[in-house]
Order: C-alpha cells, then structure tokens, then sequence
C-alpha cells in the first residue's frame, strides 16, 4: 500500500510541473505579443526628443529650405543642447550640430551633399560645447528618414556636379603632391568604349543594369572605392586608378560621383 502511495505522489508531482511549465509558456507569450512590444518601444522613447517635422518620406524637390524640428518634454538647463545628426542609410551617423532650440536650418550643410535618402535623430546632451566631453541625457529619438530629389534618377545636386566636372576632366594634384589623373584618361569624350574603359556618357540605364542590389549612384561611389569590386564585362582588374578613395576627400569623391552620373544621365 506504501508502494501505490509514494507511486500516486510521484504522479500528482509530476503533473503539477507539467501544468507550472504550460502556466509559464502561457505567461511568456502573452509577455511577447505586438503590444507588448509596442508598449516596450514606447518606453525606449518615453525620454527622447520626438521628431515632428519633416514626417517621414518626405520628398524635398532639392536641398534649400529644409528644416528639422522637434519636441522635447522638458526645458533645457543651461549647459544642456541637442545633438543633431543626419547621415545617409549605410554611413555612420554625423552629427551637424549643438543646438538650444528645438529646430535646426540644415540646407546649408546639405547643399554639398548627394540627393537621395537622408535619416536623422536629436539627443538630449550635457556638456561644454566645443569640448568631447559631452554625456546623453536621453535616449536617441526614434529615427526619421526625408529624401531630396527622386531616389536614383537623373536628378542630381548642381553644386557637387560643378566640383566634380574640374577632376572629373582634369585630375587633381593634391596639398601633399599626390597627382590624380583625370577620368578622361581611360573614358572617352566621345561616350564610346575604349580599351581602357566602357563608355559613361548617356550609359545611365547600362550603369542601372550592372548590379541589381545597388542604385546607380551606389554602383559608382562602389566603384571608386574599391574599382576590382565591380568589374564590368569585357574589362579586366586593375585597369582603372586604384587610390581614389584614399586620396580624395569624401566631398571630392562625391563630387566626382555627381558629375559621373550627370554625363551618365544625358
């Protein structure tokens, strides 16, 4: 009889833990459903400034008048500001500025800057400024993203095209002594395929096809920095100037993509 008992005790104790693990899972899933994880988020943001204007995807016909504006829900102390940073998807986020004021004018630091995709966030930081050491009182705000001009198409920034049209036809020699040849080098004038070089001018839907993965401004800006990336058909490896990205400046080497992509766009 001792035997049937301790038996029945095993049993009930076992099923005891069963239904425990079941009650828990219960417990987990409800834990992790969409609101749930809406709510968890909101939390995150509960602290950050909240980006009002430009709402996201908005399309700016060019880089002029573009201001970012946001809400913060208290005042700012007097050695407290907001980091302002924008970047473009793929790059590392920069900041553009240290403001006291809930919005920021950013045409002019965008008028050298390529058309496409920009997105953009606001911290609450403390600190001197003009020194590093800065520390966040808030969270980042969530991240908002505009776009100036049509994404990959033939419109392009007039300013970078301007700068890139000198190197793109003359090279450069650089502060330091470093000589850049100029495109023209190995691409033709003519647009016709050489040797050296496929053709540019008026090649933008032959550019467009190249990679299915990238914009045709993505495929060019690749290309510069690591030209035996992507090596178009009937061309071998290291035909092209290797040390582009190594000796221009970011602003050089997006001058250099606009203007490619202006003769491209004819």
């Amino acid at each position: 009889m001792t035997r049937y008992i301790a038996l029945f005790l095993t049993c009930f104790l076992l099923l005891t833990a069963c239904g425990a693990d079941e009650t828990d899972t219960d417990l987990t899933n409800a834990e992790s459903t969409p609101e749930s994880a809406l709510a968890a988020e909101d939390a995150i943001f509960a602290d950050a400034p909240q980006p009002v204007i430009p709402t996201d995807d908005t399309v700016f016909d060019d880089h002029r008048d573009i201001t970012l504006k946001w809400e913060w829900h208290r005042p700012l102390n007097d050695d407290e500001y907001f980091d302002v940073r924008i970047w473009q998807p793929g790059e590392r986020d920069q900041t553009v500025s240290f403001v006291t004021e809930k919005e920021l004018y950013v045409s002019d630091w965008l008028q050298t800057k390529p058309w496409g995709i920009y997105l953009w966030s606001v911290t609450a930081v403390t600190g001197e400024i003009g020194t590093d050491g800065k520390d966040a009182i808030s969270p980042n705000s969530p991240i908002r993203r505009f776009i100036i001009g049509e994404i990959d198409s033939p419109r392009l920034n007039p300013v970078l095209v301007e700068n890139g049209e000198a190197i793109y036809n003359n090279g450069i020699t650089t502060a330091d002594g470093n000589i850049i040849p100029s495109c023209l080098s190995c691409h033709t004038a003519d647009g016709l395929d050489n040797a050296l070089a496929p053709a540019i001018i008026g090649q933008w839907d032959r550019l467009e096809a190249r990679n299915e993965l990238l914009s045709v401004r993505e495929y060019v800006h690749a290309s510069l920095l690591d030209p035996n990336e992507f090596v178009p058909e009937g061309y071998g490896p290291w035909l092209m100037y290797q040390e582009y990205a190594t000796i221009l400046t970011d602003e050089q080497l997006r001058a250099v993509v606009e203007y490619t992509l202006s003769l491209a766009a004819q």
